[in-house]
């Protein structure tokens, strides 16, 4: 088409908002399928929404339109003072997941970003040698819970991740143990034991203290 002056007229060119305006129960039920399609399962949806859910109950529910800066500052200051600063910045970590995963949605401004606190480290204390040997004794009459402590001592693995440990995940002729991600449940790497701490003689007397993890998948 022309126009009256005889030159080419111009399609009128459509205008994206910057941002889409949702409400929040429509944001919430859009995060929690983008999870499931991304494959996470149980403890890691639940650990995300149950920061989204703390979330309502400190600030509020608001629509993506209402979400600006001092929003999620006020939950970080609201949430400071019912929990200690590494609770803070875990629920601050997933905070800025559910904000990035808005952001590139476009619910969201991309600049909308919340720092995690400062937190001074701890000196990490060990075991004596003589602590551990007082330890074994004690558990001496208990196989499971020797075995147990054991493989604490000598990998350094947490009590949840030794109670998921099976027969497969344990290699002999490596000295290894394969260690899963509760939460992607992934094979991680090797953690390597001790000398000695894995040979098939090492087993407290009484049984090997794996009775309980024999019907775990190799």
């Amino acid at each position: 088409m022309k126009a009256a002056n005889g030159r080419p007229k111009r399609s009128p060119t459509r205008a994206w908002p910057s941002t889409i305006d949702i409400d929040w129960h429509t944001m919430l039920e859009e995060y929690g399928i983008s999870k499931r399609v991304e494959g996470l399962r149980g403890t890691s949806i639940y650990e995300a929404m149950l920061m989204l859910r703390r979330f309502v109950r400190l600030v509020g529910p608001c629509s993506s339109g209402q979400f600006g800066r001092p929003i999620p500052d006020r939950f970080v200051l609201e949430r400071s003072r019912e929990v200690t600063k590494d609770t803070l910045n875990k629920d601050i970590r997933n905070l800025s997941t559910f904000l990035n995963w808005a952001a590139r949605n476009r619910f969201l401004f991309s600049g909308l970003r919340v720092k995690e606190v400062r937190v001074s480290q701890k000196p990490v204390s060990a075991l004596s040698e003589q602590q551990v040997r007082d330890v074994l004794v004690a558990t001496s009459p208990h196989s499971t819970l020797r075995l147990r402590v054991l493989l604490a001592v000598t990998t350094g693995l947490r009590r949840g991740d030794i109670e998921a440990i099976c027969i497969g995940d344990l290699h002999f002729d490596r000295n290894t143990i394969t260690t899963r991600s509760r939460k992607a449940r992934e094979a991680m790497s090797e953690r390597p034991g001790r000398k000695d701490s894995l040979r098939t003689d090492s087993a407290p007397r009484g049984g090997s203290g794996f009775e309980r993890a024999s019907s775990c998948p190799a």
